[in-house]
């Protein structure tokens, strides 16, 4: 006899579909996880708002924000500052449900050949999350597929 211990509804409307690889994913801090899945629950033109998740889940503001913060770090919501004459005017975060690789997205770029390239920095780059400072070589060098 088979005993089944996970039952599943079988829903018609109103519900979600989410990759098992996101919820089975060990970098996300549960917290991260309980986040991401209400944002990817939401309409897609539903705009991500710190104060409502921080209402939703009994979170403080700024535990919101290093969740935010977590979310981007590992790929699953990435944040634009739009601008305005130089000036703040707002911040739009682009939820995925897997991670977002925006080395992928960026047309292949040739840099032309320098004359000692070595005394060339190129800074802030993100690599395996740390920001690093590295030459130029070692960017070209560099395979961004992980």
């Amino acid at each position: 006899m088979t005993e089944t211990f996970i039952n599943k509804s079988t829903l018609q409307e109103n519900y979600s579909t989410l990759p098992n690889k996101l919820i089975n994913d060990e970098k996300l801090s549960g917290d991260g996880l309980a986040v991401l899945v209400y944002l990817l629950s939401k309409p897609s033109d539903w705009k991500v708002n710190a104060q409502n998740i921080a209402n939703r889940f009994g979170y403080g503001i700024n535990k919101v924000y290093a969740i935010i913060k977590h979310l981007i770090q590992y790929g699953y919501v990435k944040k634009d500052v739009i601008r305005d004459q130089g000036k703040y005017t707002q911040i739009v975060y682009h939820v995925y449900d897997q991670p977002f690789e925006p080395f992928h997205c960026l047309p292949q770029m040739v840099l032309p050949e320098m004359e000692n390239s070595e005394a060339y920095k190129v800074k802030k780059v993100l690599m395996n999350s740390q920001k690093k400072s590295i030459t130029v070589s070692q960017l070209l060098s560099h395979s961004f597929s992980h």
